[in-house]
């Protein structure tokens, strides 16, 4: 599954990462570096794998598990949404 930032998301580069600002109801997200760089990466279009081998060595199983974790809290916060497969 690939996401795309829902309408009224801006992302916003800072020294500790990334923030999300979500413009409709005026309140923000922060992502640590790690968090940051497997969004970047799945905005791209990488899928849960590819992302989970940005986050470095150890266990593969638990950097899928982490990832997914982070999609799955973006989504309940809908600050990201699936992106269509025929979408670019």
């Amino acid at each position: 599954m690939t996401v795309r930032l829902r309408a009224g998301v801006t992302p916003v580069a800072c020294d500790q990462g990334l923030l999300l600002l979500d413009t409709d109801v005026g309140r923000h997200f922060q992502l640590n570096e790690p968090g940051a760089a497997v969004l970047t990466a799945m905005l791209a279009g990488d899928d849960v794998e590819a992302a989970a081998c940005r986050l470095g060595d150890g266990d593969r199983a638990q950097r899928e598990e982490d990832v997914r974790a982070l999609l799955a809290r973006l989504t309940t916060t809908r600050l990201v949404e699936p992106r269509e497969p025929s979408e670019p």
